[in-house]
């Protein structure tokens, strides 16, 4: 049988009559030991529910539900402030649509209009009064940050998954982030282009029509 010296009375101990105390073993019998024993065992027991809870922190935050009447998607809102915006898609869309009422309004009245011209206009055409909303690219030094600001936690596990956030310039200044455009190649250019002719414009054409009488009876 191992025996060992205890560390406080230097009596011969086994190890069932023993503890572990300092670097050692000591004999149950002494107060010290049992209550360096119990400290221990709290400590461990502490330590394991630290870790239980952080666990079960992350998996709230990163819990992501899906039900459709619960989702909280912040389409038309910041995902960081809040501030409720135009998405830039939709700035996109309108112009397009400035554009074809434009050229529904020239050919009309028999103006001469280049494309230019009819460009910058459909610009001003744009209602301005609402932050713009940018889908931003979130570089992997950023995703944490992003993450914890977010406001739904619905919506923060899809900054890690798609490296990207629904922010405002306001947000992307204040996170050091930017946004630019895609570049696009002419081949892109004039691929795109026939397929807006052969999907998007006609349905474009009919909403600048209807916006274009709506408009009318307004006046």
């Amino acid at each position: 049988m191992n025996m060992f010296t205890c560390k406080i009375c230097g009596e011969q101990v086994s190890k069932r009559q023993s503890l572990s105390y300092q670097d050692g073993r000591a004999c149950r019998v002494h107060s010290e030991v049992s209550e360096s024993a119990a400290q221990k065992i709290a400590t461990e027991a502490q330590r394991i529910q630290n870790e239980q809870k952080k666990v079960e922190e992350k998996r709230q935050y990163h819990q992501h539900r899906f039900d459709p009447y619960k989702f909280d998607r912040m389409e038309n809102q910041c995902w960081i402030c809040g501030c409720e915006g135009t998405h830039l898609r939709d700035i996109y869309l309108q112009q397009m649509v400035n554009m074809e009422k434009i050229k529904i309004t020239a050919e009309a009245t028999g103006e001469k209009i280049n494309i230019l011209k009819m460009m910058d206009r459909s610009n001003q055409m744009v209602d301005r009064s609402k932050p713009i909303l940018v889908p931003v690219e979130v570089p992997d030094d950023k995703i944490f940050l992003v993450e914890r600001r977010i406001k739904s936690q619905d919506l923060a596990p899809l900054v890690g998954l798609t490296k990207g956030a629904q922010l405002c310039g306001k947000c992307i200044k204040e996170l050091g982030l930017s946004w630019k455009p895609p570049e696009v190649t002419p081949d892109q250019l004039v691929a795109s282009s026939v397929m807006y002719d052969m999907t998007l414009k006609p349905i474009v054409q009919k909403v600048a029509e209807e916006q274009l009488a709506s408009e009318a009876k307004m006046n």
